[in-house]
């Protein structure tokens, strides 16, 4: 499930004839490759930055993106293509995210899946100290009506038009949750260094609770408080290599995470829940429904489990040298805890 680390992938020094090589083919002209930069953040690809300066008629400069699989990561296996289709299909349709220009999943490219895109203005932000301050609340809340109002687009868009109705690999609106949970619970199964039988647990209560979904839509998949790009107003969705076509409820399970919140029940810490669905239904027509909306929080929970796990598989099987990875791991008995207690309540 996990290849090793070998030699000197993903160094800047070497990485960067290999992404001019590879450019230089694809655009065919003379260009260099400037003040390529390892990015910190990230817990599944490797994220750098770069300007392409192009020599054709003029000189031209870009900033771009490169998002490189890691060679041992949380989320295997990787491959560049879904995440390149998604961006390309709702690339101006109303849902801000980067220009994708080139993928390749050929490792012997650049020695692992990639994708490079356009770089968007802005930060990232996070709430991870604990509930907002009270000078943050009025930025917090307008970037909360705009994260609903992005998402509504992206629930609203035509997924069998934009990306074809194999996309949804035979899913209807009764399976589409179960299909889910099966993902995910063969994940465990892979990464789970010891038996959890909360896990265990959770997983049948997921399958006989999973309810009917409205609808089937793009789904992010890691929609939340940390994954845009924002300055006075969002710039930019990042990070859609868990999007597939699923129940919009689910979304809202994860977005809606404390985790992601400040440890709030708000959006973002700011934006309480009945504003957010007011507003999200207002704009899609659909009624979301409270058993679905918690339904999908026990899912996000348990997803976030997974993930934490297998951070801990990462470092400790996969010997991957990324220290993060096993505090990530660390962080999934909080989050064990968590899952535990809300089951006592649904």
């Amino acid at each position: 499930m996990f290849a090793k680390a070998t030699g000197d992938y993903g160094d800047v020094a070497s990485l960067g004839p290999r992404l001019k090589q590879f450019l230089s083919g694809k655009l065919q002209r003379d260009l260099k490759i400037q003040d390529l930069t390892r990015y910190p953040v990230g817990f599944s690809w490797m994220t750098y930055g770069f300007t392409l300066v192009e020599q054709a008629d003029a000189v031209t400069h870009r900033e771009l993106v490169l998002r490189l699989a890691p060679p041992v990561g949380i989320l295997p296996p990787y491959a560049a293509k879904p995440e390149f289709d998604v961006l390309s299909a709702i690339f101006g349709r109303g849902v801000p995210v980067p220009e994708p220009l080139f993928y390749s999943d050929d490792p012997e490219k650049l020695g692992a899946p990639f994708l490079i895109c356009t770089k968007s203005p802005g930060a990232p932000h996070t709430l991870a100290g604990g509930p907002p301050l009270p000078e943050q609340i009025p930025l917090l809340s307008k970037w909360a009506e705009q994260f609903t109002d992005i998402l509504a687009r992206l629930h609203d868009i035509d997924w069998v038009a934009v990306l074809g109705e194999n996309s949804a690999l035979g899913a209807t609106v009764g399976d589409i949750a179960v299909r889910q949970v099966d993902h995910w619970n063969r994940i465990a199964d892979a990464v789970a260094l010891r038996p959890l039988p909360i896990l265990r647990f959770v997983h049948h209560w997921l399958l006989e609770s999973a309810p009917l979904a409205p609808k089937l839509s793009i789904v992010h998949g890691d929609y939340r408080l940390g994954n845009f790009l924002a300055r006075d107003n969002i710039d930019a969705i990042l990070d859609w290599e868990l999007t597939h076509i699923g129940d919009p409820h689910e979304d809202w399970g994860w977005a809606l995470l404390p985790n992601f919140n400040g440890r709030t029940s708000k959006l973002f810490g700011a934006l309480s829940r009945e504003e957010v669905f007011e507003r999200y239904e207002r704009v899609t027509g659909l009624s979301l429904q409270p058993k679905s909306i918690a339904y999908y929080e026990v899912l996000a929970l348990f997803k976030l489990a997974v993930i934490c796990l297998s951070g801990n598989h990462a470092f400790f099987v996969g010997h991957s040298h990324d220290i993060r990875l096993p505090m990530l791991g660390s962080s999934g008995h909080f989050v064990l805890k968590r899952l535990a207690d809300l089951m006592e309540r649904v």
